[in-house]
């Protein structure tokens, strides 16, 4: 195993700090029988070969071996290497990513140029080391361990270029995979490679809305957003919407222990809601239950029968990334809140609010459960953003006046 180490010349590729000399060490210790030793190498790599959201020129070089160490037998974790790869796959260009930070003159030098076009090639090939892989991933769906399934299931909705063999793939596993955080993984991975196959739509719909299993309702719901969009039927976003009006605690627990758990059941449903546009309205209503539910993050009070404790007992995953709520950044697992107010905004208001405009129905009952909530105003200053993005009074007075 990892006999053909020695034969890249790691000292001649750079990585995030120079030369990539240290990668090859890390990989063999990926395969170590010590975990801290495991867990000290992939920190590692976190940081060298993948830093911050992009690769290096030594990136793809690693992938093959990557690869290699989920074929092995023994090696254990392998849930974590194919989350890496799954990061790895996603990576981008330092120069690319950052030259919204550099004046025009810079960005327009050849030496500038030059440079974003030499990572983007390095981009392209760690992303086509990666997807060739894919035989590897999918004899992994029969895994023992359930994580190391659902990671590979993950994994595998990031090559679309072969989703009409891999969508039939997953939806056999699904007809025998046991555990609900691996089905409801594999429900999503679908649905974000679905690209309008029938199969893929007609599969998420048909779970969406008769499953009697809550977490895959909810998973089908999501990834039929993911793959029909504005296209989703509106019985999938109103199953979306009760699934936040009446939340399951065994659902949001093993929502989270999927690898497409961004910042929790709530917020990430809300999320979904924000993107749907038109097909969103009809979840407006038990949104505006779930909404009204919720109660400030330092209450604590104690939880009773119809409250919704999911809200105050989220705490952020390391590394979580923001989300762009308008002039809002924010960490949606700590604020479900905040995007779900968002989302509110986003199915009620088609456009900015003009000042003196009559309200609509649907929006005055959006806007009074929001002046209403605590939980939304113990954000006071992202909650007057949000409303000013949209025209809306920035003030929780001024809501309350606009209202009657």
């Amino acid at each position: 195993m990892l006999d053909e180490l020695a034969a890249v010349p790691w000292a001649t590729l750079e990585h995030a700090y120079g030369p990539a000399t240290d990668v090859p060490q890390l990989l063999r210790d990926l395969a170590s029988s010590d975990p801290q030793v495991r867990e000290s190498a992939r920190h590692d790599l976190y940081g060298n070969i993948y830093h911050q959201g992009t690769v290096y020129e030594a990136t793809p070089h690693a992938v093959p071996f990557l690869v290699e160490l989920l074929a092995a037998p023994d090696v254990a974790e392998k849930d974590c290497i194919l989350t890496y790869l799954a990061d790895l796959a996603q990576g981008s260009s330092y120069h690319d990513v950052h030259a919204g930070y550099e004046d025009e003159a810079t960005r327009s030098s050849p030496e500038y140029q030059e440079r974003t076009r030499q990572e983007l090639d390095w981009v392209a090939a760690t992303r086509a080391a990666v997807h060739a892989g894919e035989p590897t991933y999918q004899r992994l769906l029969a895994d023992p361990r359930y994580q190391v399934r659902g990671a590979a299931a993950y994994l595998l909705a990031d090559i679309a270029e072969h989703a009409d063999v891999i969508v039939p793939a997953l939806l056999t596993r699904l007809d025998t995979e046991p555990e609900p955080q691996v089905r409801a993984t594999i429900l999503i991975s679908v649905g974000t490679l679905g690209q309008r196959q029938s199969i893929a739509e007609d599969a998420l719909h048909a779970r969406a809305t008769t499953s009697p299993r809550p977490l895959e309702r909810i998973a089908a719901a999501m990834g039929l957003v993911r793959e029909a969009g504005e296209r989703t039927p509106a019985d999938v976003a109103v199953a979306l919407g009760e699934a936040l009006a009446r939340p399951e605690s065994s659902a949001a627990v093993a929502y989270a222990q999927t690898p497409w758990c961004a910042g929790g059941l709530l917020s990430d449903v809300a999320t979904a809601l924000a993107g749907l546009g038109p097909a969103g309205a009809s979840a407006v209503p038990p949104l505006r239950v779930a909404f009204g539910q919720l109660r400030p993050l330092g209450d604590s009070a104690p939880v009773t029968p119809g409250d919704n404790p999911l809200s105050i007992t989220m705490t952020p995953a390391e590394g979580s990334a923001p989300i762009d709520m308008g002039k809002v950044t924010s960490r949606p697992d700590t604020i479900p809140a905040l995007v779900m107010a968002l989302a509110l905004l986003r199915l009620t208001f088609s456009s900015r609010h003009e000042p003196g405009a009559a309200l609509t129905e649907p929006q005055r009952q959006t806007l009074s459960v929001m002046a209403g909530s605590d939980a939304f105003w113990e954000f006071r200053i992202n909650a007057s953003e949000l409303l000013e993005s949209f025209g809306l009074p920035h003030d929780r007075e001024g809501l309350r006046a606009l209202v009657g």
